[in-house]
């Protein structure tokens, strides 16, 4: 009588033999743990290439100039007006440049060192006038409080009307309230008008001119006889 094996270990030896003579059973690779995404970049880098093309000062078009006039020195670049950016300023513009790759607003070396070269053209233009601006204030800071004080005020004036239209919105305005303060200081200083007081009780009389025609001269009495005293 044949002996009956176990149904289990029939089954596992029948598994054993077709996962060794069948590929499609062979053993599955592990499952492998799941990769994480690829840092995102730190936001300081972001934010240091976004001051590039920030600001409104169209850095292309200012670079292919050969010059410009120092009132443009109001257009803000790199988070500051161009007529406030320095020398770190200048190398930090160039170092992003080149690390933060092409874009709007970022300039080629080329470009970038021709609009260095016109912005601090235009930086020392406008020093010059200031200085000469500053010089013209200072005299007329060690003036007395008179009439030539006024004089010289009314000069820097004048002056000032014609450059308008050359120097920084802001460098106007300043030296406009300086002359401001300085003119409103000699009016202050100046001596009052005294008006004279008339008395209510006693009026002055005025004296009576002669009626017309009486030939008499005015303040003179007539004689009896039409002659004069």
């Amino acid at each position: 009588m044949p002996v009956r094996r176990p149904i289990v270990a029939v089954a596992a030896a029948l598994a054993a033999i077709l996962i060794g003579e069948s590929p499609a059973f062979a053993q599955a690779p592990r499952p492998q743990a799941p990769t994480r995404p690829a840092a995102a970049p730190a936001p300081g880098a972001v934010s240091e290439c976004g001051q590039l093309p920030g600001g409104r000062a169209p850095v292309e078009k200012i670079a292919g100039l050969s010059g410009m006039s120092p009132r443009d020195l109001d257009l803000a670049y790199f988070g500051k007006p161009l007529a406030d950016l320095t020398d770190e300023d200048f190398e930090r513009i160039s170092d992003l440049s080149q690390r933060c790759g092409a874009g709007t607003g970022i300039l080629a070396a080329d470009k970038l060192r021709n609009f260095e070269s016109v912005v601090r053209a235009a930086q020392q233009n406008r020093r010059l006038m200031l200085d000469g601006i500053k010089k013209q204030m200072a005299e007329i800071t060690a003036m007395p409080l008179a009439r030539d004080k006024l004089i010289r005020l009314n000069e820097l004036a004048d002056r000032l009307a014609t450059l308008e239209q050359i120097l920084p919105r802001g460098d106007i305005k300043s030296t406009v309230s300086w002359i401001a303060k300085q003119s409103q200081a000699l009016y202050d200083a100046a001596p009052k008008p005294v008006l004279a007081t008339v008395d209510p009780v006693s009026p002055p009389t005025a004296e009576l001119a002669p009626s017309a025609g009486s030939g008499a001269p005015v303040g003179r009495a007539r004689k009896p006889g039409g002659e004069d005293d």
